[in-house]
């Protein structure tokens, strides 16, 4: 009996290896090398430069690292409208890409904040592309914002943010 199930498995064996030698496989790598500097902002990105603050009204806005929310790592990203933010505020967060080699690039943000009239407006972009416009639905209601990219040719000084 013992002899019986060695020659199955000596023929199945036998049959794998000579079907694997005959189609060989098409392995490709696929990495996920992380571009972004300070991605969880977990150092200060005032004090470390990983992040730029463009086109806003500091008498509406407040902005700071928070540690006590935050989906990866200890820190987080966090903006508010001030009490005195009468009207709708608009900046971005963006840092550069030093190079991107041909490849497709995707850009994920976890993001949560108010909703209804209250709700944050946030779009992606690297480079010249930029995403759709997503709503925040709530606080603390996180949600991964994704948006894909294909480079066609090595880009230098790519431009990647909020």
């Amino acid at each position: 009996m013992i002899r019986k199930g060695m020659v199955y498995s000596i023929i199945f064996l036998l049959i794998f290896s000579s079907t694997l030698f005959q189609h060989p496989l098409d392995v490709q790598a696929n990495t996920s090398t992380n571009l972004i500097e300070n991605g969880s902002f977990e150092t200060d990105l005032f004090a470390d430069e990983s992040w730029a603050v463009e086109s806003i009204d500091w008498d509406y806005v407040t902005i700071n690292g928070q540690s006590t929310e935050a989906v990866d790592g200890s820190s987080s990203f966090n903006y508010w409208l001030n009490d005195n933010g009468t009207k709708e505020q608009v900046f971005q967060l963006q840092q550069e890409i030093p190079s991107l080699e041909e490849g497709t690039y995707r850009f994920t943000v976890n993001s949560m904040g108010g909703e209804a009239e209250q709700a944050g407006q946030i779009s992606l972009f690297i480079g010249e592309a930029s995403s759709t416009t997503y709503t925040t639905t709530g606080y603390n209601n996180w949600e991964a914002l994704t948006f894909d990219v294909t480079v066609t040719e090595a880009k230098s000084n790519v431009p990647v943010g909020i």
